[in-house]
């Protein structure tokens, strides 16, 4: 939905260069919807992410850390957040038609504490850099662009790693 929401707004931008008004609405119509099927589905992932972490650790998601058992629920907990936060911006695109809650974003940031950010290529710390600039006052006393700096380069790293592996 995103990529279909995505060549809407290019066909948005075609249609207002070329001055076809009525082209350039209906592309418009049609990328808020497809951001809104796009945020609906993300919340939901998150919502199922983070029901099933709570029952299966027992904790309350984004106020206590769970104390993994495998690399695959650390890696599905971090999927679900990112999706939170990408549910949020997508429903904040389409006007709020889902009306994801707000209050996902400072859940994720600190959620995002719970995992090891150098293990998972700086995406936990950049998760919550995320949150700071888009939420107000949440990155006080945080710099977000070094925070996505330094977790670029964390995963620059680990991809470098990675391609060395490949080639021996």
């Amino acid at each position: 939905s995103e990529n279909q929401a995505m060549g809407e707004e290019m066909r948005y931008l075609r249609a207002a260069r070329d001055k076809r008004a009525d082209e350039a609405q209906d592309a418009r119509i049609a990328q808020k919807r497809y951001l809104a099927a796009a945020a609906e589905r993300q919340y939901g992932a998150f919502l199922r992410m983070k029901n099933k972490m709570e029952q299966k650790y027992f904790i309350k998601y984004g106020e206590s850390c769970p104390k993994f058992k495998r690399d695959f629920d650390e890696l599905v907990y971090l999927m679900g957040s990112i999706g939170g936060l990408q549910a949020i911006q997508n429903d904040i695109a389409a006007q709020q038609s889902v009306g994801v809650p707000t209050d996902v974003a400072p859940m994720v940031e600190r959620a995002m504490n719970c995992l090891d950010n150098a293990k998972w290529w700086g995406a936990p710390q950049a998760g919550r850099a995320t949150v700071w600039s888009i939420i107000p006052g949440a990155g006080e006393g945080h710099d977000a662009k070094t925070t996505f700096d330094s977790s670029m380069t964390i995963g620059e790293y680990k991809i470098g790693r990675a391609s060395c592996r490949e080639r021996v």
